[in-house]
């Protein structure tokens, strides 16, 4: 009887660490990408197979990154007909903020 019990914590001290390790992983796999996406990078694949929590993160968090993506692009397009505008143009240009002070 006592050996069961012995294997019967050896195998939940195994289940228990295999776990522990793959949600270790995870989180490892989520950082990065976090942290890709705050500083302006566009983060590599990130795919949880095995469901779960992690898993349920996956489609929000491309959706932000292909948001971002999107709004990038804009901000670049943005800027081109910015710069084009007033390279070609011969009048001076001031700028104000929304307080009318001159920047």
């Amino acid at each position: 009887m006592s050996w069961l019990l012995g294997f019967l914590a050896a195998a939940l001290a195994a289940a228990w660490w295999l776990s522990h390790r793959r949600f270790v992983r995870h989180w490892g796999i989520l950082e990065k990408w976090i942290e890709d996406l705050a500083a302006g990078r566009t983060p590599g694949g990130m795919v949880f197979r095995d469901g779960g929590r992690f898993a349920a993160l996956t489609h929000p968090l491309e959706k932000l990154a292909a948001a971002q993506e999107r709004l990038r692009g804009e901000a670049e397009r943005e800027e081109f007909n910015l710069r084009t505008i007033l390279a070609s143009m011969a009048e001076g240009v001031m700028v104000v903020d929304a307080q009318h002070v001159l920047r």
